[in-house]
């Protein structure tokens, strides 16, 4: 099994982090990650030894999804990254949400596209 996660942060912060721990895990268990992500980020998980792509570049960021199992977005930009590549691959979207703003109505929509949301 495959999950490419998405996370489209310049910044590193405890959702990056939070990436990071679970991309760990799931190694452990033998199930490979592609991090699509920008900054310190994508340089962390590229140092861990992970398979790494640049969460703008969209041609990459396609033909990862097309060759992994399930897509895990962990930003609310991310998340409409992912609605854009499930209805182009057809492949399962988990939405990983860490925060308790107010959502907007377009959320409304991405959410219905969502096959499973984690809350922390």
């Amino acid at each position: 099994m495959k999950i490419l996660h998405l996370n489209t942060q310049k910044g590193f912060r405890g959702g990056e982090q939070q990436l990071i721990y679970l991309a760990q895990g799931l190694r452990e268990l033998g199930i490979d990650s592609i991090i699509a992500a920008k900054d310190e980020l994508y340089k962390k998980a590229n140092a861990m030894g992970f398979e790494t792509i640049d969460s703008s570049n969209l041609k990459q960021l396609l033909g990862a999804a097309k060759q992994c199992d399930i897509l895990h977005a962990h930003a609310s930009k991310a998340h409409t990254l992912g609605v854009f590549l499930k209805l182009l691959t057809k492949k399962p979207l988990v939405y990983t949400r860490r925060v308790d703003y107010k959502q907007k109505k377009i959320s409304k929509l991405k959410y219905l596209l969502t096959d499973k949301v984690v809350c922390v």
